[in-house]
């Protein structure tokens, strides 16, 4: 078990990729809190994820969208701040994630794709794969 949490502490943070979409969803501890937020690197004001995700997470039951700093390149959204279930909160950004992608797919465009795949590439020693999470949830469970 203290090998999986070795693993979890390597990373901080989970790559979603969704219909040519790229997020990561993070966890940093600071002080008393823990936030969890996403790192958008496409203008997720202009193409609704942030609306979505929004009510979304209010749908779920949880406060929603608590800010975020946006600009043409790369939105940080900060999501919860009371260490709400991860899992829960990563399976609510890929059903936005894909929502958005599939109602805006035509507003992607190459330079968009390319400026996504390159803020993933800069930031891949800080995330994990949305596959690999999911396997090492599954694992720990079984452990359970």
């Amino acid at each position: 078990m203290e090998q999986m949490n070795d693993v979890y502490k390597q990373y901080t943070g989970v790559m979603i990729k969704r219909c040519d979409m790229y997020v990561v969803v993070s966890r940093e501890d600071e002080g008393e809190k823990t936030i969890t937020y996403v790192a958008c690197p496409f203008p997720s004001c202009k193409l609704g994820f942030v609306d979505v995700l929004d009510r979304f997470l209010k749908k779920k039951g949880l406060e929603g969208v608590l800010s975020y700093e946006a600009d043409d390149d790369l939105t940080i959204l900060i999501l919860d701040d009371t260490a709400t279930n991860m899992r829960k909160i990563v399976d609510i950004v890929e059903t936005c994630l894909m929502t958005t992608g599939s109602t805006h797919y035509r507003d992607i465009t190459d330079d968009l794709k390319r400026q996504m795949r390159q803020f993933i590439l800069a930031t891949h020693q800080h995330w994990m794969t949305l596959e690999k999470y999911q396997l090492l949830n599954s694992i720990i469970d079984e452990q359970n």
